[in-house]
């Protein structure tokens, strides 16, 4: 009861500037993604290290083998917008994580989880995937950073135009620190690189959208941050600069820009919040990228009255590139609310979300739509060390001024054994 009571306290702080300067892989976000509680980076690998149940010599090693994603899913005709017949798919694998500590403030991380996806009906879109991973972290006195490496290999939709799944590669590397200059104020610095890249299936979509979203994009930021007391989280600002090189039909989206940010990681007692703001500028770069100028982030506020009862709001904003046509751009809008019923050593979480894609550039035959999406999911052990989940979720785009709604049904499952910390580290 006290471990259960101890994850439900957990907000999702992980160094919020690293995944900040990390451009994320997906260009679909899926509903109710934004509810999941990840633990403190700190915690997480201590954790991890402590219940690893097999060492050789100082490295500690912990298996993983499951089925991290059992799907009946209907997807969207890429021609007509129509649901297509389901179709059952599975992502299946087993591999690895292992930890070194070296010393008592500096700890080495590594995963290798090689899996596979099948699809029942649609033999053609089999894939080999996975994630692997290697990270250095280290917390000192008034000093604390992390180097990592990770290759992302995930079956995901393709882009809110484009709702077909398709095999997407994020392979990045990123690092960032932190150094507490006096008092409560501290320097950041964070930066990354990273190498998108789309395997998709021809028979499928009516543009290979390979030509349109694979992209190289670095991204560096740095600035200020004021540590609260105890352990109580930060608030912060400083500068970013970003620029993104797509790879195909002569790179007409290549952008960059350089602006400023804002963050803040609090948490209380029974109260959390965390933001991340980001004021984009972005310009073309050497090519036909119309301009975008908006804040772009997230935010997040958790409630915790007990141990049992969790309740969420969030909510985000963030640019992204339709898989259909090189010159069309979407700003995507979300806002949800979700509550977790702590149910023994699982939970049952319910979630509701609304939003708009609004889209600029070349927008023939994309009218802007507003979204609704509610869901609901039960994790549970089948064993001490089987985790599993059921759940499902419907998602629903519905075209201002009218026009043929799109609608994704999807029922989904897992099951995994994990002897030690889930999550990739």
């Amino acid at each position: 009861m006290a471990e259960t009571r101890q994850h439900l306290q957990v907000v999702a702080l992980v160094a919020l500037a690293a995944l900040a300067a990390t451009p994320a892989a997906a260009q679909y976000r899926a509903a109710g993604s934004d509810l999941e509680l990840i633990p403190n980076r700190k915690q997480q690998l201590e954790k991890a290290v402590e219940q690893a149940r097999w060492s050789l010599g100082a490295i500690r090693i912990s298996p993983w083998l499951g089925v991290r994603d059992v799907t009946y899913v209907r997807e969207l005709d890429p021609q007509t917008g129509e649901r297509q017949r389901g179709d059952l798919t599975a992502t299946a694998g087993a591999g690895l994580k292992a930890y070194l500590p070296l010393g008592e403030h500096v700890i080495a991380a590594a995963h290798a989880l090689p899996e596979y996806t099948w699809w029942q009906r649609q033999k053609e879109r089999n894939a080999a995937v996975g994630h692997y991973g290697l990270g250095i972290f280290s917390w000192f006195n008034r000093l604390e950073g992390e180097i990592t490496a990770r290759r992302v290999e995930a079956v995901e939709f393709a882009s809110p135009d484009l709702l077909v799944r398709e095999p997407i590669r994020s392979d990045e590397a990123a690092a960032s620190t932190q150094v507490r200059l006096f008092g409560s104020l501290a320097l950041f610095a964070g930066g990354s690189a990273s190498r998108v890249r789309v395997d998709a299936t021809p028979s499928l979509t009516p543009v290979d959208p390979s030509l349109l979203l694979d992209r190289d994009a670095t991204r560096v930021r740095g600035g200020l941050r004021y540590l609260l007391r105890g352990d109580r989280g930060y608030i912060g600002a400083g500068v970013l600069r970003e620029r993104t090189q797509f790879q195909g039909l002569d790179a007409v989206r290549s952008n960059k820009g350089s602006s400023w940010y804002a963050e803040s990681a609090l948490r209380g007692n029974h109260l959390d919040l965390t933001a991340q703001y980001d004021q984009r500028d972005l310009e073309a770069d050497d090519s036909s990228f119309p301009g975008y100028r908006a804040g772009n982030g997230h935010a997040a506020l958790t409630l915790h009255p007990g141990w049992r009862l969790l309740y969420q709001l969030y909510g985000r904003r963030e640019l992204l590139y339709s898989a259909l046509d090189a010159g069309r751009y979407l700003e995507e809008q979300r806002a949800g609310a979700g509550v977790r019923f702590a149910l023994g050593s699982g939970g049952l979480q319910l979630f509701y979300e609304v939003g708009d894609n609004r889209f600029f550039g070349n927008t023939l035959g994309a009218p802007n739509e507003s979204v609704t999406a509610r869901g609901a999911w039960l994790d549970f052990h089948l064993l001490r060390h089987i985790a599993a989940r059921i759940g499902g979720r419907i998602t629903r785009f519905e075209p201002d001024g009218g026009g043929q709604p799109r609608e994704i049904r999807e029922i989904n499952g897992s099951l995994a054994l994990t002897l030690g910390q889930p999550g990739e580290w």
